[in-house]
């Protein structure tokens, strides 16, 4: 089935990693996914519904926000351990007025809130090459944003269910061609943070803590070292946390188009004191022509999905 005929996919728009887009699942049948939907010329952020397990979905999306759109991303309430909240919130770059801006959609009712603004920034798509953008919610409640173009990062956090934001610590040693994931950490101030970064320039997966108290981020662990994961590369990582233990699953590659390219599957520890990366089965080894990562966790039996794509001539 086709969930969207219409993307927005010119350039430089297919240079922004969308990541965390969903689906959304609210049950077996109802789901929402994010999207930027090319709509009279223009790029804007949509979301869509299915009714019946994703088997159908409709011909047009939903505003989000009518302003030309170059990057979104989202969070469920529910991919949140312990929450019972009904909203997927939602952050997305418009371009047109310089701005990473917050809304939330409430599914009991499919409402949108309010839309606020996260941080002003640099009002050019020039450089969307190098654009990546990531939203969670704390198991405090705490509302996370982190946004990274070309050498400038921006971390920010809301304590009013996104209402308003306060300038956070940045993430150390995060340069222009990283990437990053936020995860909600374990420690025992349930505001705490995780963020998952592809180390460009050090060729290795690393994540750090960030102490909400101190607004400090810890000196890092490294995942896997010696990942030739250099830029142009597809994100070829994907985080997810399990809510059994709340410690988090990660998948990457550690090489790119290569006889010895492996899918690497590690668990992390998330706390201070227990923070670790253990080493899992590789989800496939030695496999050149690989890109991509989606690794997904069944919270309700614990079993771990990993989608990738494969085949062909790299990257065509």
């Amino acid at each position: 089935m086709t969930i969207e005929a219409t993307l927005a996919a010119s350039p430089p728009d297919h240079y922004v990693n969308h990541s965390r887009l969903g689906p959304f699942w609210v049950s077996s049948s109802v789901g929402y996914v994010l999207e930027i939907q090319a709509s009279g010329g223009g790029r804007q952020p949509m979301y869509k519904k299915t009714t019946d397990g994703g088997q159908t979905w409709p011909g047009s999306g939903v505003s989000i926000d009518a302003n030309n759109c170059r990057g979104i991303t989202g969070w469920a309430d529910w991919e949140t351990s312990g929450d019972t909240g009904t909203k997927i919130h939602i952050a997305f770059y418009d371009n047109a007025n310089g701005r990473i801006s917050y809304r939330s959609l409430d599914t009991s009712g499919d409402t949108l809130g309010t839309r606020t603004t996260i941080a002003t920034v640099t009002n050019d798509d020039t450089d969307m090459d190098t654009f990546e953008l990531s939203l969670i919610k704390a198991r405090g409640g705490n509302i996370y944003a982190l946004h990274k173009w070309s050498t400038t990062q921006s971390h920010y956090y809301s304590t009013d269910a996104g209402a308003t934001w306060a300038v956070r610590a940045n993430v150390p040693n995060f340069n222009q061609e990283d990437r990053h994931e936020l995860v909600p950490a374990a420690d025992t101030d349930t505001n705490d943070i995780a963020c998952v970064v592809s180390d460009d320039s050090a060729d290795q997966y690393v994540f750090y803590l960030f102490d909400v108290s101190a607004n400090t981020w810890d000196a890092g662990t490294v995942i896997v070292a010696a990942a030739a994961i250099n830029w142009p590369n597809v994100l070829g990582m994907c985080t997810s946390v399990r809510h059994s233990d709340n410690k988090a699953i990660f998948g990457g590659a550690n090489d790119v188009d290569t006889a010895t390219m492996d899918l690497k599957c590690y668990e992390l520890g998330l706390t201070a004191a227990g923070k670790s990366a253990t080493a899992l089965t590789d989800v496939v080894s030695n496999t050149a022509e690989m890109a991509e990562c989606a690794l997904y966790i069944d919270n309700t039996t614990g079993d771990l999905y990993c989608a990738y794509m494969r085949g062909g001539t790299y990257p065509t």
